[in-house]
């Protein structure tokens, strides 16, 4: 069933026997290119899903707080004094974790029903974590009477990314949910914490994005996302930089271990791929921005070591039907974004298909994107 604003705000009041002051929709994003640049001031390119998390929300005459998702039955039942009590012993973790890091960080101390829908998948690199925490921001801040101003919202859900998740992550997420336009991709410049629209016309030109999820999901805390922050701070430092985003190739050389080699490389030439990229997809070459995903994917695999066997296999397939791909988020399993002639649909179905049966891997999901969706917004009271 496809989510819509009149949906969440019906099953709201099924279960608090009132009606919403506020709907938010939260979409999720596709990093197209530029992925594990944002922790060291680079460059992405991104856009947003048709695909949402969405927050219904109504204040309560006392400071409890009832809240509840279609995600696996969560429901949380207590008060705001418990949740800040909880927010203490990081990480959090769970419906209740994510409940308290967001009223932690705000100044509002006032009770809320919560009700919170998604047709986001979870795990599969596409920023539920971020959509549901912006979503959950922007209610409370209603809620509380406060005005909301995007870019300070996208350095509060970072917080709760950091602080009390545990996740060391930039602002790619964040920004790219947070300030997305219709129809355009959003360029993300880290080191200035800015985004701005960029034309990415593909549906023009009878191409199109698909998101395949490969079933693989995979938890940044426990995956080697920490590692690579860590590793790729360490470059920087070999290089007396604050970040890899002030780099070039020509500066590798004075990196003495080749590890940390490998790592500054993939984050200097994903740099230069954003716009590489970007600047292909101005003057309609397509052909060459579909390299450019080809070549992002085996820098992640080779250089970032982020891949894995059913990744690259995907990625690879795609390949041998001309269709650009990658892997797409932080990696260590979730998603490929590919980018193709939209003629070539039924081939690259057929094609995964046969792979994943081949390797006897569940089916994937692959979801065609006709073109970039807007941010998030407020949807209805």
């Amino acid at each position: 069933m496809t989510i819509r604003a009149d949906i969440v705000r019906a099953h709201f009041h099924d279960h608090f026997g009132e009606w919403p002051v506020a709907v938010f929709r939260a979409p999720g994003r596709v990093t197209l290119i530029g992925d594990h640049t944002d922790y060291q001031g680079g460059l992405a390119l991104s856009m947003a899903l048709p695909t949402a998390t969405w927050v219904a929300a109504g204040p309560r005459p006392t400071l409890t707080v009832q809240a509840g998702s279609d995600h696996e039955g969560a429901w949380f039942d207590g008060t705001v004094a418990e949740l800040r009590e909880r927010a203490q012993a990081r990480p959090v973790s769970g419906w209740a974790g994510w409940l308290a890091a967001v009223w932690s960080l705000l100044p509002s101390t006032a009770g809320a029903n919560l009700w919170v829908e998604s047709d986001l998948a979870v795990g599969a690199g596409l920023s539920s974590s971020a959509a549901l925490t912006l979503g959950l921001l922007a209610a409370l801040q209603v809620l509380s009477g406060q005005p909301i101003a995007l870019p300070p919202l996208t350095r509060l859900a970072q917080r709760v990314e950091n602080e009390y998740l545990g996740v060391p992550s930039g602002l790619l997420d964040q920004l790219s949910i947070a300030m997305a336009q219709p129809r355009s991709a959003l360029l993300i410049d880290a080191a200035a914490q800015s985004a701005r629209p960029v034309a990415f016309p593909y549906p023009d030109a009878g191409y199109r994005v698909w998101i395949v999820d490969t079933k693989s999901p995979r938890t940044l805390q426990a995956a080697g996302y920490r590692q690579r922050v860590q590793e790729a701070a360490a470059a920087a430092d070999a290089l007396s930089l604050p970040s890899l985003g002030a780099a070039s190739e020509g500066d590798l050389a004075r990196i003495a271990d080749p590890l940390l080699v490998r790592r500054a490389r993939h984050i200097i030439t994903e740099n230069a791929r954003v716009q590489a990229t970007v600047d292909a997809a101005a003057h309609g070459r397509w052909a060459h921005v579909m390299a450019l995903f080809n070549d992002s994917h085996a820098s992640l695999a080779e250089d970032y070591a982020v891949s894995t066997p059913r990744l690259d296999q995907t990625a690879a397939r795609m390949r041998q039907l001309g269709i650009g791909a990658r892997v797409t988020g932080a990696g260590f399993g979730g998603s490929i974004v590919a980018l193709g002639p939209a003629a070539q649909e039924p081939d690259l179905l057929a094609g995964l298909s046969a792979l994943y049966e081949q390797e006897g891997w569940p089916p994937p999901a692959t979801r065609p994107i006709l073109y970039p969706n807007g941010g998030l917004m407020q949807v209805g009271g």
